[in-house]
């Protein structure tokens, strides 16, 4: 868990948020609190909503946060959330609420997948088809690509822009990764 200290902080905050989620959801009208633009990604619909998102992030942080780096991490789950919540603004004039980390998690994904692209450019490729299908389909198709969890109830109604955005901010954030820590920290070091 030390190797992700950021993503752990995160689930753990939206865990909490569990407790209060009207009070912290992004709400339109109510665009001048601006704790919402950050606290709407942490409240949750329900249960079964949150630990959809938690263990998506959860999953990608173990695995990818420290290859990334942590406050490089940080900054893309930072920069997701206020992206989306501008873009809710600009572009869903329809939407009048929001909650839920899915759109973050497309940011992590995003990130995970450069960060893989340090160290295994076949299953990093494998990533990005998948994850640019499923962007390309829920924005041509106008549908999340799991209908299950998009059914009304306790998830709520996937906001698809979230995705596209989220996923946009997460390559826009690490495009200078090079070699993963684990890589370079078994290069040979010159001292001077």
């Amino acid at each position: 868990m030390k190797h992700a200290p950021v993503t752990i902080a995160v689930v753990g905050a939206s865990a909490l948020a569990l407790l209060a989620p009207q009070t912290l959801e992004f709400d339109r009208d109510l665009t001048h609190q601006a704790w919402r633009w950050l606290t709407g990604h942490l409240s949750h619909g329900g249960l079964a909503h949150w630990l959809v998102d938690a263990a998506t992030l959860l999953v990608l942080g173990l695995l990818y946060e420290r290859h990334v780096g942590s406050a490089r991490w940080a900054a893309g789950l930072f920069a997701a959330a206020i992206v989306i919540s501008a873009g809710f603004l600009l572009f869903e004039p329809l939407l009048r609420a929001y909650r839920g980390l899915s759109g973050v998690d497309c940011a992590a994904f995003a990130m995970a997948i450069r960060a893989e692209w340090t160290r295994n450019r076949r299953f990093a490729l494998v990533m990005a088809l998948l994850f640019v299908g499923k962007l390309v389909y829920e924005q041509a198709a106008g549908a999340f690509i799991f209908p299950s969890f998009a059914a009304p109830g306790a998830m709520g109604e996937p906001v698809l822009s979230a995705h596209l955005l989220g996923g946009l901010v997460g390559l826009a954030i690490t495009p200078s990764l090079r070699a993963s820590p684990l890589t370079e920290s078994a290069a040979p070091r010159a001292t001077h």
